[in-house]
């Protein structure tokens, strides 16, 4: 197992590692990746953007000592939130079709659901007020989730 750790994905006996390795991996696979070397960029800006907020929004999950995580809450609610949100919310009102590139679903636009989804999940009622200062972003994450396979998986999907 590639680095000794998960997530680990194996395909024809070739073992990939990492997490936005594999997505990007599968991506590529059935057709959620952009075609030219300029749009592929451009989907691993929106990724990491994403994953920016993932990365703020995680230590609060884990934050045992109430003191430490009010302050931490507070600087996220206040700041690092709407910094990161407000990016992507600009990025949405250049696109026409709700997508973050093109007239369809991409990589970048399932993993902008997926790391605001993690947001949403750590910290459900602070998400609900930061959300409603970003009706475009608010938009493409309903867009992404009316998605056929989505919105089946979503169905299905075991609850945490």
């Amino acid at each position: 197992m590639p680095f000794d750790q998960v997530s680990v994905l194996e395909v024809d006996g070739q073992m990939i590692a990492q997490e936005y390795a594999i997505s990007k991996f599968l991506a590529r696979q059935f057709g959620f990746c952009s075609k030219d070397n300029m749009e592929h960029a451009r989907e691993d800006m929106y990724v990491f953007l994403s994953e920016d907020l993932c990365g703020e929004v995680e230590p609060l999950f884990f934050e045992k000592d109430k003191d430490k995580l009010a302050v931490m809450m507070k600087k996220f609610v206040e700041q690092t939130g709407p910094n990161i949100l407000s990016r992507l919310e600009t990025a949405l009102g250049n696109c026409t079709s709700g997508y973050l590139l093109g007239d369809k679903i991409s990589w970048a636009d399932m993993a902008v659901f997926s790391n605001v989804g993690a947001m949403e999940y750590i910290i459900p009622n602070e998400s609900v007020t930061l959300l409603k200062a970003y009706p475009k972003l608010t938009k493409h994450l309903d867009l992404v989730r009316s998605h056929p396979n989505i919105s089946a998986y979503l169905k299905k999907r075991p609850t945490p």
